[in-house]
């Protein structure tokens, strides 16, 4: 799948989400968070063709821990 393919599929899983019992909507974040993880992964494949598994999970771990920096507001906004 593509990124655009698979930004649609997360966007249409969101939108479904809205009728789900609170039980449901944990299973769907947790199927989300994957989703989004792939996507990650997928955008690293593409920027970086030549990287093993191992370079790839190393820079996912990177990503990770930027976007929880930037939530916790340890970013500089400009």
């Amino acid at each position: 799948m593509d990124n655009g393919t698979l930004q649609n599929e997360i966007r249409r899983r969101v939108q479904a989400s809205s009728g789900l019992s609170p039980e449901e909507r944990i299973l769907a974040g947790i199927r989300q968070s994957e989703l989004a993880i792939r996507v990650v992964k997928d955008g690293l494949r593409d920027q970086y063709p030549d990287a093993d598994e191992a370079t790839i999970a190393s820079l996912l771990l990177e990503r990770i821990r930027l976007m929880k920096r930037i939530q916790n507001g340890r970013i500089a906004k400009r």
